[in-house]
């Protein structure tokens, strides 16, 4: 597996045979450095800061540049009088150590997730004397590995602070045109290069730059490419086009040599099409880069995703015998592949397809599962394949573990990597063990070692708290969530890094709470705190924490059932933009969300009179519910049903009620039949499908097909009002004022008086928090209980309920104007439900 050079070792490489790609190897330094002024003088300075040592992770998409500038920082430092150690994943801490004696030292670990052995490489440090110690960290994205660092290394575990920061390298801001200038003249110069060419020297090959900066990689690809072959420089297609030049001299089939990337195998190609490069003068011996097994990674990942992706036999081959070491090696690849897209749409599953034959080949070997499972997480991994490799993890700790039953670190985070795989269970039993004892687990180290152990127990807490949501022990949820939220905000600044996750996670949780509690000041609250944390760790890494920002971004239902559509819109389009991107990647993963995304969008779309772009969004999530209802029939159900529920409240609202009645229709059969398996989840929501298919009835003229359905809606909201005080009044009243109006409908007005004035009612005592919905709901009912009254020739009363409808939706209005004034948010207009409940999409946590 390529991996860059040693800096020592740049004189035998540019002495050695390179290959096209061979020349895009950082430590050749082969473009000369440039775009990136302002991130080297940063470093520059942050080498100069006080603290004597501080730890920098540096995370971006491969191909970006962090080994390069890595390699110029040290260039420029060893002028200076600094040593510039690069640790291997195989050194062991006594070299490591040796190696960095010295008064300036600068350590350097590139694609540090690759080093099973960091948190021993990085622990052999602490005794530096008093050395200036830099220590920079590399990589793609931040998972289980980075956190456990915190509590596993003893770095961080001395007296000393050792600050610790993340930034997030972007591509240049150079134009492509100027990046394929420089290095087309900087590869012309090369004698391989030349040799290659057909004529005389060429000129700066014509740019075609895709919709988004590309990493310099990339460019330096699509200039190679464009040099040898001739042509544009298409920066989009780049790397595949010098791919395509690197096979013409591969003698293997192309399923050989991707196994030998997958393991980390080196191969022999064929006759090289290159000629030394003598630009230095002298012949070096062959460089591990002049064979495919030398690939920079990107090109590496791309001929996987190629040759694997349509033939999953091809994976078997592959993949057949691994041992311990060339499964984490495969582990490492489906990791990439997952963090960058490779372009082949195909290779959507590839990933996954290759972690199912690692945890086949993985021995019952302590740190090889937990190596794999750092790498992971709970997601990406499969569920089922995550659950398997940490139960045999549990086991064989358990089995190491003195007695059996001694807490030890290796066991706390054994069962913790188990609760987070297993999830919220669907069930309403009692918490499982696995989170509970985690939690328990982790608390007894951190009374023993507060500092070092804060950070997984707060970890293991967060877990726990979604568990009890999922049971629908929404107050302890919370008070977990709310005591893991004043934690990390009390934290010093130094341990933010490492806390502002779990703060995300942690105020996410307390706003869906909240919501679910019926306390809508304290959900927007929460949720605007969550977002702004979650935007601070998206700008250092994005891979890591793109899809909880998108989740939080869209979860906004009870703010659009507070009339503050026009507040959250544009978080939920960009909810939509994040998804849509991410399902390219992973459609399995992330196209559900979308689905959730378009649901609450098209509500919001709705509520701010913009009909077209409501529609679009529920028929969008309609389909994608659908399609993945083909696989799972009974597990979507609900989510089809919501969106057909969504849908239909849109069309009819619309005046195309003959066509919202069959997805209506379709919603309630199927909400039936949910609240028949579980009432205490669904009776509510077959209470909203049948009040919206009255509503649709009635339009169409079928009176007496509407009446029974909200007399149903009326029952259900009674019983369960009276079963949670609090939390479904406003669901009521809603529904009796609906009743009243088909009452009046059915000739029956005497009757309708009832329903009407204990609706106007109810709304009355909850008006009096001057909430705009409470309001606009009680507007609503005055004007129902208007309609009552004056079929009953009470003209006067009427008139008095109509004007009063009028003022409250001044004030609402006038309310909601104010309140967005206050949060420096653009006014809208506030558009009343008159007759008809919203579909909505569901909260997730």
């Amino acid at each position: 597996m390529w991996r860059p050079l040693h800096p020592d070792s740049r004189l035998r490489a540019r002495h050695a045979r390179v290959s096209a790609a061979g020349l895009l190897d950082p430590a050749l330094r082969a473009v000369p450095f440039v775009g990136r002024d302002t991130e080297l003088d940063e470093l520059h300075a942050w080498c100069r800061e006080r603290p004597r040592v501080q730890v920098r992770f540096v995370t971006g998409t491969g191909g970006v540049g962090k080994s390069r500038l890595a390699i110029e920082l040290a260039a420029r430092l060893r002028r200076r009088g600094w040593t510039c150690v690069w640790p291997e994943p195989d050194d062991s801490p006594a070299e490591i150590a040796a190696a960095c004696r010295g008064g300036r030292v600068l350590v350097v670990v590139d694609d540090a997730a690759a080093h099973p052995r960091l948190a021993e490489q990085l622990g052999a440090l602490t005794g530096s004397g008093e050395n200036r110690l830099r220590v920079i960290l590399l990589g793609r994205t931040a998972r289980e590995w980075w956190t456990r660092l915190r509590w596993a290394c003893d770095l961080w575990a001395g007296p000393e602070t050792v600050p610790t920061s993340q930034v997030h390298l972007a591509p240049p801001r150079l134009p492509a045109a100027a990046m394929v200038s420089v290095a087309a003249r900087a590869f012309a110069r090369r004698p391989g290069v030349q040799r290659r060419l057909s004529g005389p020297r060429p000129g700066v090959p014509e740019v075609r730059e895709g919709p988004e900066p590309a990493p310099v990689l990339d460019v330096h690809a699509a200039t190679l490419a464009a040099l040898l072959h001739g042509g544009v420089a298409d920066v989009s297609r780049g790397v595949g086009a010098l791919l395509d030049l690197e096979r013409e001299a591969w003698t293997a089939p192309d399923e050989d040599i991707a196994g030998a990337l997958l393991r980390g195998e080196e191969f022999e190609r064929g006759a090289p099409d290159t000629s030394p490069s003598r630009a230095d003068g002298g012949q070096g011996a062959p460089s591990p880069l002049s064979g495919p097994g030398g690939l920079p990674n990107r090109l590496a990942e791309l001929h996987v995703a190629r040759t694997l992706a349509a033939d999953p036999a091809k994976v078997r081959a592959c993949t057949t015998g691994l041992d311990a070491r060339q499964a984490f090696r495969v582990a490492l690849f489906a990791h990439r592949l997952d963090v960058d897209d490779p372009g082949v749409p195909e290779a959507a599953r590839l990933a996954t397809v290759l972690l199912e034959r690692v945890a086949e080949a993985l021995p019952d070997d302590a740190e090889a599962i937990a190596r794999v499972l750092r790498l992971f997480g709970r997601r990406p991994l499969p569920r089922d394949v995550a659950v398997g490799l940490a139960e045999r993890l549990i086991a064989v700790v358990g089995e190491l573990a003195p007695g059996g039953r001694a807490v030890t670190p290796e066991r706390a985070d054994a069962t913790a990597t188990l609760a987070r795989a297993l999830g919220a269970p669907e069930t309403y039993d009692d918490v499982p063990p696995s989170a509970q004892g985690a939690v328990t687990a982790w608390r007894e180290l951190a009374a023993q070692d507060p500092d070092r152990y804060r950070v997984p127990l707060l970890a293991a807490r967060t877990v726990m708290a979604g568990v009890l949501f999922g049971k629908g022990r929404y107050t302890e949820s919370l008070q977990i969530s709310d005591e893991v939220a004043a934690v990390c905000r009390a934290a010093a600044p130094e341990e933010r890094v490492w806390l502002d996750p779990m703060l995300a996670s942690a105020l996410n949780g307390m706003a869906i709470t909240y919501d679910f509690l019926g306390r809508p000041e304290q959900v927007e609250v929460c949720h605007t705190a969550s977002v702004a944390t979650l935007r601070r760790l998206v700008a250092r890494d994005p891979a890591a924490h793109e899809a909880m920002l998108a989740l939080v971004l869209a979860n906004t239902v009870g703010q659009v059932e507070l009339g503050r559509a026009a507040d959250v819109i544009d978080g939920l389009r960009e909810s939509v933009e994040i998804r849509r991107r991410l399902t390219l990647r992973r459609p399995g993963e992330h196209e559900q969300y979308l689905a959730f995304a378009l649901s609450n969008l098209s509500d919001a779309a709705a509520q701010l009179d913009r009909p077209a772009e409501a529609v679009a969004a529920a028929r969008e999530a309609l389909a994608i519910r659908r399609r993945f209802a083909e696989q799972d029939p009974v597990g979507m159900r609900w989510l089809v049903a919501w969106s057909l529920a969504g849908l239909g409240s849109l069309l009819s609202e619309q005046g195309r009620a003959a066509e919202a009645a069959g997805l209506e229709e379709e919603s309630v059969r199927i909400r039936r039949q949910l609240a028949a398996e579980t009432p205490q989840r669904y009776r509510d929501m077959l209470a909203t499908s049948c009040s919206n298919l009255a509503v649709t009835y009635a339009r169409l003229g079928r009176s007496d097909e509407a009446l029974p359905l909200e007399e149903e809606a009326v029952g259900i909201r009674r019983e369960l009002a009276a079963r949670v005080p609090g939390r479904y009044e406003e669901e009521l009243a809603r529904s009796l004022s609906r009743l009243s109006v088909r009452l009046t409908e059915a000739n029956r007005p005497l009757d309708a008086v009832a329903p009407a004035t204990e609706a106007v009612s109810m709304l009355r005592d909850l008006a009096r928090s001057k909430r705009p919905h409470h309001q606009d709901s009680l507007a609503v009912a005055l004007t129902n209980l208007a309609t009552v009254l004056r079929s009953l020739g009470r003209a006067e009363a009427a008139t008095a309920a109509v004007q009063e409808a009028f003022a409250l939706r001044d004030e609402s209005v006038e309310l909601v104007a104010r309140e967005r004034g206050r949060r420096g948010s653009p006014s809208g207009s506030v558009d009343v439900l008159v007759d008809i409940e919203e579909g909505g999409a569901p909260t997730s946590s």
